[in-house]
């Protein structure tokens, strides 16, 4: 895999002319496709196979598969990785100017698609079994640190862009609540009652609560049942 590029909605299979964007990894790929599928648009690849022959395979928008937790998007689209050894490896090496353009685009593109996912999860586009709780997150970080200290420390920065987004979400009892209710401040020009912002916070609470049992039913039915 050596280039990416989005398709326009309107797509008719026309021959591609314009230049390919660079795919630096096999993880960055898969941030596009997922950036792809949650933002229902089309995109193709430029492959290189074993005899250096460049082919073309494009996605239109109705190709694309949903996001499940069942099922993999890259698989369900016929993307395998090819399985090399650490000392076969390619290393992005970038100055740091570069490295800092590099990682805002990179963090920019997971807060896009955590985001899409996140609001999916109260329109209904994502379902509730995608939401994981502590036994997810200690599997996929053990998971992580057995390949190495690299992706053991991408996924704590996956960690804590999740984190940062959900603190945002306009619930009570988070920073977004806060954020709600200085809003309606500035709107109505007064300020909540605290009987009010008390009812609320308990509100939120229970809500928290809820959505804490869920991730933890997800794990025991994703991890304990046969």
């Amino acid at each position: 895999m050596i280039g990416w590029q989005s398709l326009p909605s309107d797509y008719s299979g026309a021959p591609i002319l314009e230049e390919f964007d660079p795919v630096p990894s096999w993880n960055a790929l898969r941030w596009q496709l997922l950036d792809a599928v949650t933002g229902e648009q089309g995109f193709a690849l430029e492959m290189q196979d074993v005899s250096g022959g460049r082919h073309i395979k494009s996605f239109r928008q109705s190709d694309l598969p949903p996001v499940t937790p069942e099922s993999d998007p890259l698989q369900a689209l016929g993307l395998f990785p090819q399985i090399n050894p650490a000392s076969e490896w390619n290393q992005l090496k970038l100055g740091p100017i570069d490295a800092l353009g590099f990682a805002s685009q990179r963090v920019y593109l997971i807060s896009k698609v955590s985001a899409r996912l996140m609001v999916g999860l109260f329109t209904g586009k994502t379902t509730l079994k995608q939401l994981g709780g502590p036994l997810s997150i200690a599997d996929m970080a053990g998971k992580s640190a057995q390949v190495g200290w690299q992706p053991f420390v991408a996924f704590l920065a996956l960690m804590s862009i999740s984190i940062g987004l959900l603190n945002l979400v306009p619930l009570p009892m988070l920073d977004g609540g806060q954020l709600l209710y200085d809003a309606w401040e500035l709107v109505a020009g007064k300020r909540i009652s605290i009987s009010l912002q008390e009812k609320l916070q308990k509100v939120g609470f229970l809500l928290l609560i809820g959505l804490s049992l869920l991730a933890l039913f997800n794990d025991l039915q994703r991890y304990l049942s046969p």
